[in-house]
């Protein structure tokens, strides 16, 4: 009788290591299935006692699941990161851009002087280039100063609110500038729709590429407040 309850107690063990295995490889079968292939394996299980090997399995799926919580979490947090990567990309080709602008905007000035007072020629595009150029900097500076908190702004009713109603009062702003943002994009392109039908005198181009600065600009606006409401701003 002893060797017979011995004997029992060994395959009982055996049972509950093998469906404790068993459970950890079948993560997306139901736990019903993941039982049925537990009796399958310990055979005579309904014979005996179920209790430990329903046991083994509640523990082995609780270890599971947190085991894929962890790399759940892992991944979102990896996701967020690219993100923030990218995000940081745009930034910095954004910031370039406008550098680029203003360095041409630069040199097509000395060199409209040096036509003017050298060679005694003045040319007939740079004042336009200029001030198309200068359009392109300001759309695009607005998110940029935006982003660096570097607007004019005025805090003291801000200061007094509670906090609550300073965390309302500062998503209000942002949904004022996500307004701003979306009236600017889709206005300026109907402008610019309009305005292609004309040549600049001095460029000869399109009228609508001084507009289509807003668009550009009104567009990486949104995103820079959608990601800084949304928490991604690197």
């Amino acid at each position: 009788m002893a060797e017979a309850l011995a004997a029992e107690q060994a395959a009982l063990q055996k049972a509950a290591t093998d469906a404790a295995g068993v459970v950890r490889q079948m993560a997306p079968q139901r736990e019903g299935e993941a039982l049925a292939q537990v009796r399958k394996l310990g055979m005579k299980v309904n014979e005996i006692d179920t209790a430990p090997l329903v046991k083994a399995a509640i523990v082995a799926q609780d270890e599971l699941a947190k085991e894929f919580g962890r790399r759940s979490s892992s991944s979102r947090s990896e996701t967020r990161a690219d993100l923030r990567r990218i995000l940081a990309w745009v930034d910095r080709g954004v910031e370039y851009g406008v550098a680029a602008i203003f360095a041409a905007m630069c040199v097509v000035g000395l060199l409209q002087v040096f036509n003017r007072f050298v060679l005694n020629k003045s040319l007939s595009w740079s004042e336009e280039f200029q001030i198309f150029a200068h359009i392109w900097i300001v759309f695009l500076a607005i998110p940029i100063a935006y982003r660096r908190g570097a607007h004019l702004s005025m805090d003291s009713l801000r200061a007094k609110l509670p906090r609550r109603a300073g965390i309302v009062f500062d998503y209000l702003i942002e949904a004022l500038w996500i307004w701003f943002a979306v009236a600017l994009i889709w206005l300026s392109y109907r402008v610019a729709m309009v305005a292609k039908l004309q040549e600049s005198p001095g460029l000869e181009i399109p009228m609508s590429y001084p507009y289509y600065a807003m668009v550009v600009g009104g567009a990486y606006l949104l995103m820079v407040v959608l990601r800084r409401v949304l928490r991604y701003a690197p």
